[in-house]
């Protein structure tokens, strides 16, 4: 069961691989060789570049910037519904809402 694309994965709570296609958050790459041969790309995942609990980098390109806006944007429902909320809730009201994006917008 692997990937020739370097597709990516998100880890069930059991640590096991779910399947469902995960548009960023703890990514793995899937077993198996690309298709040009070499070993799997490894993936980006979010980062929380100031340790304060909080994924503000969302894109994993090591800093809080517009496309981790845009992506938190497009993600939002799947964050709600695949993720810690905690790890994503910037205003810490316990959901994933458009407070957060704009909070994170004042981030970047």
């Amino acid at each position: 069961e692997g990937s020739a694309s370097g597709d990516v994965t998100p880890f069930d709570g059991d640590g096991s691989a779910s399947g469902e296609p995960c548009p960023f958050v703890r990514a793995i790459p899937l077993t198996g060789s690309s298709q040009d041969g070499n070993a799997d790309t490894a993936a980006l995942i979010p980062t929380d570049p100031d340790n304060d609990g909080l994924y503000e980098d969302l894109n994993g390109n090591g800093r809080c910037d517009f496309a981790d806006v845009v992506l938190y944007f497009n993600q939002m429902d799947w964050i709600a519904e695949n993720e810690p909320v905690s790890a994503f809730d910037y205003n810490g009201n316990g959901r994933i809402d458009f407070s957060d994006l704009i909070l994170l917008f004042q981030m970047v």
